[in-house]
């Protein structure tokens, strides 16, 4: 019994230390967005970290003032979200099994994690009002999406860690 929990700690943080030490660049990420560190767009990849559960999260970071558009909150929140379920369809697999195997989905080099497992962070600036969410594949009778943004100072990572979609993978 104490074998099997420690067998299943180090597994666990071995994940962990794969998925934190992914470097943006290394991932290949940087060849269809840009990196916030290089150029501050109106979408930009912001960090990939690694989540309670074992997953990979690619946040990005959008700003509503960057853009020439003057929509409302609601209209811009609904905007973000829409391109969330988008980001995440080009950087994770399972976006195929929704669409079709001619459905592009770009590779990403993440060591010996699953690129299955990205999960879209997202924090945004929506009239200079600060949000957070994360859009993910799960599995309830067939393959869904679930996307949240709401208003908070928290950073995606922080958000999906403590929601219980993290914790349940509901």
């Amino acid at each position: 019994m104490y074998i099997s929990k420690v067998l299943i700690t180090l597994a666990f943080a071995s994940n962990i230390v794969s998925a934190e030490s992914l470097n943006i660049a290394e991932t290949g990420i940087l060849n269809f967005y840009y990196s916030c560190e290089e150029k501050t767009e109106q979408l930009c990849v912001k960090s990939i970290d690694s989540t309670v559960d074992n997953r990979v999260l690619v946040t990005f970071s959008f700003n509503s003032r960057n853009t020439n558009l003057s929509y409302e909150e609601e209209q811009w929140v609904n905007f973000t979200r829409n391109q969330m379920f988008i980001l995440l369809s080009t950087l994770n697999p399972e976006a195929e099994k929704m669409y079709s195997e001619k459905h592009r989905v770009f590779g990403l080099t993440m060591g010996n994690l699953k690129q299955s497992s990205v999960v879209l962070g997202m924090e945004a600036n929506i009239n200079d009002k600060d949000y957070a969410g994360f859009s993910m594949f799960f599995y309830d009778d067939g393959i869904k999406t679930r996307e949240t943004l709401i208003p908070t100072n928290m950073r995606a990572l922080e958000y999906y860690n403590n929601s219980q979609g993290a914790i349940n993978g509901n």
